[in-house]
């Protein structure tokens, strides 16, 4: 084996392939309540796997086919039982990247009625409406944090390398009635009144 062997092998070699990133949509749902606009938010339930408790936005990953406007449509009506039919779109928001390294795409829209709001249980605890008039009023506390690497089912081996990929992150947060809000939902929600900033409440 020669270094003119090897390279020659690579160069026959096709093109390594891309593998296609699985992105995830959710829908920023407003409504009117008691003359007030307000974002309709979800409690995920306590027996997920994945962020069991926390408060989030009606989505989920994407389907093969599927755009951002599609998948948040229909992660709605699975999870909360409302249609497209009861929700005008608005616009595409600026997607964000999850903790987890997935990209999640998100779509501002209007649901004109919560007529037949049904959760979702095995996904869906609660759902409940979060004034924006709130949200102006208390601006957001910001929190840092740490992700480490799962220490106790490591090989052995690696033990002494994994306390340096210690990543810090930073986050928003809310308390609203006793749920907190942060994470990616609460980004979108700083995102969101920085766009809606120069509007009255």
């Amino acid at each position: 084996m020669t270094r003119n062997d090897i390279e020659q092998l690579f160069k026959a070699l096709p093109p390594a392939a891309e593998p296609p990133e699985r992105n995830a949509a959710v829908l920023v749902p407003l409504t009117e309540r008691d003359g007030e606009v307000c974002v309709l938010l979800e409690v995920r339930a306590a027996a997920l796997r994945h962020q069991p408790g926390e408060i989030c936005f009606p989505g989920g990953g994407m389907e093969p086919g599927e755009d951002a406007t599609a998948c948040a449509l229909r992660e709605t009506e699975e999870e909360l039982g409302l249609t497209a039919r009861q929700i005008d779109l608005i616009a595409p928001l600026p997607a964000l990247r999850h903790s987890s390294g997935q990209r999640v795409e998100a779509v501002l829209g209007w649901v004109n009625s919560l007529e037949g709001l049904r959760l979702q249980r095995e996904e869906v605890a609660e759902a409940f409406l979060l004034p924006l008039s709130w949200l102006r009023a208390n601006p957001s506390k910001w929190a840092t944090y740490a992700t480490v690497a799962e220490l106790d089912t490591a090989p052995e081996e690696l033990l002494p390398f994994l306390p340096h990929y210690r990543r810090e992150r930073r986050t928003p947060i809310w308390v609203y009635q006793g749920r907190v809000i942060w994470g990616l939902t609460a980004k979108m929600l700083v995102d969101l009144l920085e766009t809606l900033r120069g509007l009255p409440d």
